[in-house]
């Protein structure tokens, strides 16, 4: 039988030969679970399995063998936290915990996790180690950039992009931050 599915965000794997996504069944928008498949959309593998929504896949780079995701499928927690998992489905761990963690993205080397967290009653851009550790502000201004709601790193690994919601002005921001470890 066939289900009857919305897909949400997507990302290629390094290499451009394989395509992470998440998929939503109808009737059950708080319900999705993450796929990996061929570039050519061939040998999907479903990825979770949760009565949890699960958004934001980000390859680990340059190998693309492993994806940081977001769910909020915590223990008897229902905000957003963030989680890797290998592509064939093993080694599913938590990369955060506490305050809701969002919009996760890896640096083109795969050492960093750049990611919006809910910390001092607003979303701000941090960062971390692709094993959770070291977690941190991305050196972003709490002031300047408070209510960041999306970041990314520029494809090089030497810029943050932020796009910021209409408390800050709205849009998206290129911040070069020249102390932050993500230029490393």
């Amino acid at each position: 039988p066939r289900i009857s599915a919305k897909r949400r965000r997507s990302c290629w794997s390094p290499d451009w030969r394989h395509v992470a996504y998440t998929v939503t069944a109808s009737g059950r928008s708080d319900y999705s679970d993450l796929y990996v498949a061929n570039a050519d959309g061939s040998a999907a593998a479903r990825l979770t399995d949760d009565s949890a929504k699960v958004s934001s896949p980000s390859f680990v780079g340059p190998s693309g063998e492993e994806v940081v995701f977001e769910s909020n499928r915590g223990a008897g927690e229902r905000r957003a936290q963030l989680y890797a998992i290998k592509v064939d489905g093993s080694g599913r761990h938590q990369l955060t915990r506490g305050a809701p963690h969002s919009q996760p993205d890896v640096s083109p080397d795969g050492t960093k996790v750049l990611y919006v967290a809910l910390e001092n009653q607003r979303y701000d851009v941090y960062q971390m180690s692709v094993d959770g550790s070291g977690q941190q502000p991305a050196g972003v201004s709490a002031h300047a950039y408070r209510n960041s709601n999306f970041a990314t790193i520029i494809a090089t690994g030497r810029r943050i992009a932020a796009s910021c919601s209409k408390w800050c002005a709205g849009g998206y921001s290129r911040i070069p931050p020249p102390n932050n470890p993500v230029n490393r």
